[in-house]
């Protein structure tokens, strides 16, 4: 049995390269001072202090994550009133339900939240959130902390200043700089940070390293975690900790690792140059012992994500009719797969793939002018963005025919993927498999057939090849994949 733990208790160690100020604590009064005397961009898209933002904005430093021990973007918000993040215990079947697969499934602000919450990172738009079925991937485990500077979050409508996936409220995640680590005439900087987190037996690590030559500067940041499913006060149930009396939260094994990399060119003209790579990867395995039953043998799940991020920035800042300029141009891929098995008797076993792909495309500008009339001071800030998402969900569909003697325990899985000619119509027939029929496609998908321990092997499973007399062959699936969501291949 395993043993509660206190899910309040977290340790922190740090050791900076270069050595900074730490700040003041927050209830005395000089914490407030340096609270009011914070900058936000996200509230009006130009700098200004929080004091005189027109709407609530909160500011969290990265002195601060560290200081209360954030580990992930739910404890990030658990003192700031009227923004939450939901996150629910892994409960999810592999057809039907799927509770606490989305992980931190996003903000929610003033009682909105899924895709109506704008979140981005450096201006570049997270990937949006979905749920069809058994599949819900969220939005709140594309961000690592670990590499941030500041988040801002705003409470509120921001259509106005972001679009329409700003109604409720913007979260908006900036990333470090060379110079946030090179202090004063030093060329070279970093930071070595870990930290552990009872709560979910979570263990971090963060390497930063900055460094700087005359009007070049550069950064290479990674974290890396390793976690388990996060510890309630359940009970195992009836059945020795299986099947749906179970109450404890079900085992998981999780990792990710987030790597950040910045060149800037900052020559003395007022003018910067950025070019920024980011990248990030998720793993998760959960065995959902509560869904098992007496039909249900075993029932697991895994997980992954990942977010790719190119962009290039400019910003002037100078005197003239125009004060500031800035104009950037991006690219982002984010995937999020949920991979399921589950094992039944006497009923079919089945497999589910489903994958939510994000691409996004764009740029944006903007530009400040400040000028009088008499004694009243104006500021004009004009600007727009454009960008173009590809949004697809293949689905991937076996199952496994009750026979009698019941032959290998599994089957691998769609693996391979096939090309075929674009706007082909199809119907490929597979033993104990099925039809799947689709059209007006490019994409095709073929199985693996996993073969008896005595004559293990991998191979391709083209359609009618196989006889079922002479092989075990307990599952196949051939499924054609379309391009976009709105096209889903069915296998019967």
């Amino acid at each position: 049995m395993r043993h509660a733990r206190p899910a309040c208790a977290s340790l922190a160690m740090a050791f900076a390269l270069s050595a900074t100020p730490s700040q003041a604590q927050d209830y005395d009064g000089e914490g407030w001072v340096d609270r009011l005397n914070q900058i936000t961009v996200t509230a009006t898209r130009t700098p200004i202090l929080i004091q005189d933002a027109p709407i609530t904005v909160s500011v969290k430093t990265d002195e601060q994550i560290a200081d209360e021990l954030i580990t992930d973007i739910r404890d990030l918000v658990r003192f700031e009133p009227g923004v939450s993040v939901q996150k629910q215990p892994a409960r999810f079947g592999a057809a039907l339900g799927s509770t606490g697969r989305a992980g931190n499934d996003g903000f929610t602000v003033r009682g909105i939240g899924g895709n109506r919450v704008l979140i981005q990172v450096d201006g570049v738009r997270v990937p949006d959130g979905f749920s069809f079925g058994a599949q819900s991937a969220g939005r709140g485990d594309y961000v690592d902390l670990g590499l941030v500077k500041s988040v801002e979050i705003l409470r509120g409508p921001a259509s106005a200043l972001y679009g329409s996936d700003g109604l409720s409220g913007a979260v908006s995640f900036i990333t470090s700089d060379p110079a946030d680590f090179l202090v004063g005439e030093k060329s070279i900087g970093g930071l070595v940070r870990a930290a552990y987190s009872s709560a979910d037996n979570e263990f971090s690590e963060t390497a930063i390293l900055a460094g700087k030559a005359d009007d070049w500067s550069a950064l290479l940041a990674y974290t890396r975690r390793d976690y388990q499913e996060q510890d309630n006060k359940g009970v195992l149930g009836t059945a020795g900790g299986i099947g749906s009396t179970r109450t404890a939260p079900n085992p998981q094994d999780g990792r990710s690792n987030a790597v950040l990399a910045r060149v800037v060119y900052d020559p003395a003209s007022g003018h910067k140059l950025r070019l920024t790579g980011e990248y990030l990867d998720t793993f998760l395995y959960t065995d959902v012992l509560s869904g098992r039953s007496a039909t249900v043998e075993n029932l697991t799940g895994r997980d992954t994500g990942k977010r790719k991020r190119v962009s290039l920035d400019w910003s002037w800042e100078g005197d003239g009719v125009i004060d500031f300029a800035r104009a950037a141009a991006y690219w982002q891929d984010g995937n999020d797969v949920q991979f399921t098995d589950e094992d039944r008797t006497p009923a079919a076993d089945r497999e589910r793939l489903n994958t939510f792909e994000n691409r996004v495309f764009g740029a944006s500008a903007d530009a400040r002018s400040d000028f009088a009339t008499g004694s009243i001071a104006h500021r004009l800030v004009f600007g727009g963005d454009v960008s173009a998402t590809v949004s697809s969900r293949p689905l991937e569909k076996c199952s496994q025919p009750a026979l009698s003697p019941k032959p290998i325990s599994r089957v691998l899985g769609c693996l391979s993927r096939m090309k075929l000619p674009s706007l082909m119509a199809r119907s490929l027939s597979i033993p104990h498999c099925g039809s799947i029929i689709s059209s007006s496609t490019r994409k095709a998908t073929r199985c693996c057939l996993a073969l008896p321990p005595q004559n293990r092997a991998d191979r391709a499973f083209p359609p009618n090849s196989v006889s079922s007399g002479k092989w075990q062959a307990t599952s196949a699936c051939s499924e054609i994949m379309p391009r976009v969501s709105r096209h889903q291949s069915r296998a019967k």
